[in-house]
C-alpha cells in the first residue's frame, strides 16, 4: 500500500474541501468527455478509473460534509436547510454514480452517456452552492480552534 501523500501545511479544511471539488470537476470532465464518442477501451479505461476515484475520494469527501462539516452548521437555522438539501444531493449523486457503475459493467452505452451527463450536471449545481453559499458562511461562523478539529477529522478519515 502506498503511504498517503504529506499534505499542505497552509492548507486548512475549507482548502481541503475546495481542493476535492476542483479534482472531483476535473474527473467529472474526463468522465463526460469518454463518453462522448464511441466506448473504446480507452474510453472504458477512464471510465472504470473515474467510478474507482467516485467509490474512493468522493465518499470520503461526501463523509468530510456529512459528519464534520455539516454538523457543526446545523444549528444556524439559515445554513441547517442547505446542509439537509446538500445532503438529499449526496444521496442522489450516490445513485447516480452506482447506475453508472452497472451501466458500465452492462456496456450500456446509451444509459451510461446520460447518467455522466446527469451527474455532471448535479455536481455542478451542488458544488456551485457549497461554494458560493455554504462554505463563505462556514468559514465566517466557525473559530479557528473549530476548523482546527476539522482538519484534525478529516486527516483522520485519510490515515494521517
Amino acid at each position: 500500500m502506498l503511504a498517503p501523500m504529506p499534505r499542505d501545511e497552509s492548507v486548512d479544511a475549507f482548502g481541503m474541501l475546495k481542493n476535492s471539488h476542483r479534482r472531483l470537476r476535473e474527473r467529472l470532465l474526463e468522465l463526460t468527455q469518454a463518453v462522448s464518442g464511441p466506448i473504446d477501451d480507452a474510453a472504458r479505461n477512464t471510465i472504470d478509473d473515474v467510478l474507482n476515484f467516485f467509490g474512493r475520494a468522493v465518499v470520503r469527501h461526501e463523509a468530510d460534509e456529512e459528519a464534520t462539516l455539516f454538523p457543526r452548521l446545523v444549528g444556524d437555522l439559515s445554513l441547517a436547510p442547505i446542509c439537509a438539501r446538500l445532503a438529499k444531493e449526496h444521496a442522489v449523486q450516490a445513485e447516480l454514480s452506482e447506475g453508472l457503475g452497472y451501466a458500465f459493467d452492462a456496456r450500456d452505452d446509451d444509459t451510461l452517456r446520460r447518467l455522466a451527463n446527469d451527474l455532471r450536471a448535479s455536481y455542478e449545481r451542488h458544488l456551485a452552492c457549497e461554494e458560493d453559499e455554504l462554505f463563505p458562511a462556514a468559514e465566517l461562523l466557525l473559530d479557528a480552534g473549530e476548523r482546527a478539529l476539522m482538519l484534525a477529522e478529516m486527516d483522520q478519515r485519510r490515515g494521517r
